[in-house]
């Protein structure tokens, strides 16, 4: 990275990653809350509304925000990029929203059964919403606006605790919670669209639609539409497996708090890869020089801030899930730590996806998802009748795990990049013995005792990384950063 390109990066990333963080609190509060208001059942249907709502949001935006982040910071026909993918996306989910209320009694019976209906028809509602919310979320990442992309995660999870919270407070149900998460998409998307009209003159209008800018929008965003729900429906998978195989809801809530917790892991991961794939865009259109040894540093950033997270989680996943969501959810001891294994070393292979989408290589990386995909539904109807909430943690960390191994496989044969190197490999090995050493060192892991752990290892992570992991590259990065 140029001193300029390095400096637009970091001050990008450091804003994003705040916004990550107040979002990952909320977040935690999304779940905590109805999880500790429901119980396992409610809570579990709620989860349920919030898992289909997700995946069919996902496809009903037809990948539209993804090929605004790609199209928006190539083009000077914004306002009609702008303008015919909201529409489009907005009249497309409109349609999926209708089609799926008239479903939605055999939908619950499905995937639980006919009490879940209530819950899940104000969800059906919002998906137009959800579409319009992400839609401006890719605008933002297209125009590389950290500012914007903070307000708008911001005012999504705060509106939606609130919401949701008081949803549940006034039904004492899962409807009410249903409820609340439409009423808060409505604020977001209005506040979305606000903030990107505002901070960037985007004129958003009818007379703004453009079907050749469509065209070359919907043949560009449609492969990623496909790639992403794909991995999507890998991500939501188990859920839906454990709810069917199960049959009970509870074991949803379950599930779902071990997962909720492994997900932090992916903070660090999301904010990097927010930048970093519009920054590699310019960089496959210009000088391709620096890709390599870039997509190995912010690998290294990546996994160095995940990596005492995740041994927290996985040495200490009992104390974990109890802390967070009480002991009633202690069951999903084992899904955490698997979940936690899975999550880290997504983190460790770096934001691979990305560089394949920056390096326009969509319809690869559709492909190499469906071989996953298609792992993960045959090992989830092997192992959840089996071995419950267990075998769905192990399907989907087998899935990922040659998820990751396509994707950098393909990076590494096009433009010979890997996530890693020796001193690296060296780094994250010594940070785990160490952990484990000073694990061993305590009998009674009681809060007190566990914050004591976490400060010992981040002092020893610290000096190790700078002592083994660092090399010119991050030193540039430190002088960047104290000037």
């Amino acid at each position: 990275m140029s001193e300029s390109d390095l400096s637009d990066f970091l001050s990008g990333t450091s804003l994003v990653f705040l916004g990550n963080i107040i979002g990952t609190i909320l977040g935690f509060s999304l779940r905590i809350g109805p999880a500790r208001l429901l119980g396992p059942e409610e809570y579990g249907y709620f989860v349920l509304g919030l898992t289909i709502v997700n995946f069919v949001g996902l496809i009903s935006h037809l990948g539209i925000p993804e090929g605004l982040g790609k199209m928006v910071p190539t083009t000077d026909k914004v306002s009609k990029y702008v303008s015919t993918g909201t529409i489009i996306g907005i009249i497309f989910a409109s349609l999926v929203s209708i089609v799926l209320l008239l479903l939605s009694r055999e939908i619950s019976v499905f995937v639980s059964d006919v009490a879940f209906e209530p819950t899940l028809i104000p969800f059906l509602l919002g998906i137009p919403l959800f579409v319009s919310f992400k839609t401006s979320i890719g605008v933002l990442r297209g125009k590389e606006d950290s500012v914007g992309r903070v307000l708008i995660e911001v005012v999504y999870r705060s509106t939606t605790v609130c919401a949701v919270v008081l949803g549940i407070l006034f039904t004492k149900d899962s409807i009410g919670a249903g409820i609340g998460w439409t009423v808060a998409m409505l604020v977001t998307a209005v506040t979305g669209v606000g903030i990107f009209k505002k901070r960037h003159s985007i004129d958003l209008a009818v007379s703004k639609i453009a079907p050749r800018q469509g065209q070359k929008l919907l043949l560009f965003s449609l492969p990623l539409v496909l790639a992403t729900s794909s991995r999507k429906l890998m991500q939501e998978l188990d859920t839906v497996a454990v709810s069917f195989f199960l049959d009970d809801s509870k074991f949803v809530g379950y599930y779902d708090s071990a997962y909720t917790i492994s997900r932090s892991l992916f903070v660090i991961l999301w904010t990097f890869s927010f930048l970093f794939m519009p920054y590699l865009s310019k960089k496959f259109q210009s000088d391709r020089s620096s890709i390599k040894s870039d997509y190995i540093v912010v690998t290294r950033w990546i996994s160095t801030l995940s990596l005492p997270i995740a041994l927290l989680i996985i040495f200490n996943p009992s104390w974990t899930i109890e802390f967070i969501f009480g002991q009633e959810y202690a069951v999903a001891t084992y899904p955490l730590r698997i979940l936690a294994v899975c999550f880290i070393s997504h983190s460790l292979f770096g934001p691979n996806r990305s560089a394949l989408v920056a390096g326009e290589q969509n319809r690869y990386a559709f492909l190499a998802t469906l071989i996953p995909l298609g792992f993960n539904i045959f090992l989830n109807i092997i192992l959840v009748p089996r071995i419950g909430m267990a075998g769905a943690a192990a399907a989907t960390t087998v899935s990922y795990i040659l998820m990751n191994i396509l994707y950098s496989a393909r990076l590494y044969n096009l433009y010979n990049i890997y996530p890693t190197n020796l001193r690296s490999i060296l780094f994250y090995s010594q940070s785990i013995i160490t952990y484990y050493l000073i694990h061993q060192f305590f009998t009674d892991y009681s809060l007190h005792n566990i914050i004591s752990i976490s400060i010992i290892h981040t002092t020893t992570h610290i000096l190790s990384y700078i002592m083994i992991a660092s090399d010119q590259k991050d030193k540039d990065v430190f002088n960047e950063l104290i000037q």
